[in-house]
């Protein structure tokens, strides 16, 4: 049987990723920050060749905040929207 996590909420997904660093520190590296290096050289990569084009990025939920501040201090501009939350 799989188990699917779905937190949308900031605070329980950073609780959950700082579980996972103290709980399993090498399986954090690897899944959040190798990740999230290679996450926004790629996205890097593919705006500096595509400077005229919008890219769009599906992330998981713990990999959005770090991967949108890597960028933003990298000079991109980053907008975040939550495809969960309901539109008014």
């Amino acid at each position: 049987m799989f188990y699917f996590l779905l937190a949308t909420n900031e605070e329980k997904i950073q609780e959950l990723v700082s579980q996972l660093e103290t709980s399993f520190p090498g399986m954090y590296r690897v899944l959040m920050e190798e990740r999230n290096v290679h996450i926004v050289e790629s996205i890097s990569r593919l705006q500096i060749s595509n400077p005229e084009a919008d890219i769009a990025a599906f992330l998981g939920a713990a990999h959005r905040k770090p991967v949108a501040e890597s960028l933003r201090g990298e000079g991109f501009e980053v907008s975040c929207e939550d495809l969960m939350e309901e539109k008014k």
